[in-house]
């Protein structure tokens, strides 16, 4: 969708709006992710539980500067509601070009996000056994989308955190290729607001 007409790619570095982020091209930023998933792994020397708070520790700061970028030239969202729709709509579709395909309240002080075919799920989703090792792998199919789900958590996390939600996030990765995160906040009863 963005043209490019001679230049520097970014003009003045501003966001008009529109999708910049669209010159860099998906596969590239697919193989970026993949690449950092298989160096938080592989520093964890193939553990499954390192690999997840490795994962989880990496994304979150990208989530909060994915957001700071995004944001950057638009005012303040006023509330919590405001800013998990933010996430789900233009913080998703900037990671997978499309919208999140349902957002719930959970009645628990918190909210349900559900995509129904993540793209980062589609190399697990063909396999019949989810117990089974890929090929060339040390974890399981199942593990290895748990990792990929827990990246995701660790992203929003961080974007819903720099917009000043805090809160936990949990992946529910059972059923490949969809993906359901567990958005958790606390409840404001312990004292003032900022």
């Amino acid at each position: 969708m963005a043209t490019h007409s001679g230049g520097a790619a970014g003009g003045t570095g501003r966001s008009s709006g529109g999708s910049s982020h669209s010159l860099v091209s998906r596969s590239a930023v697919n193989f970026v992710h993949q690449e950092l998933i298989s160096f938080c792994i592989a520093s964890n020397s193939w553990d499954y539980e390192g690999s997840l708070a490795t994962v989880e520790d990496a994304a979150f700061p990208l989530g909060a500067k994915i957001v700071e970028r995004l944001t950057l030239f638009k005012p303040r969202l006023p509330d919590q509601k405001n800013c998990v729709k933010f996430v789900c709509k233009d913080f998703w579709n900037y990671i997978f070009n499309k919208n999140a395909d349902q957002l719930q309240t959970n009645r628990k002080g918190g909210y349900v996000i559900r995509d129904y075919a993540l793209s980062w799920f589609q190399p697990f989703s063909g396999t019949v056994d989810p117990e089974r090792r890929l090929p060339g792998m040390q974890l399981t199919a199942s593990q290895h989308a748990h990792i990929h789900g827990t990246f995701l958590a660790g992203l929003v996390r961080g974007a819903l955190t720099s917009l000043g939600v805090p809160c936990t996030v949990v992946a529910d990765c059972t059923s490949l290729p969809s993906c359901v995160l567990h958005v958790k906040i606390p409840s404001a009863s312990g004292g003032g607001g900022a």
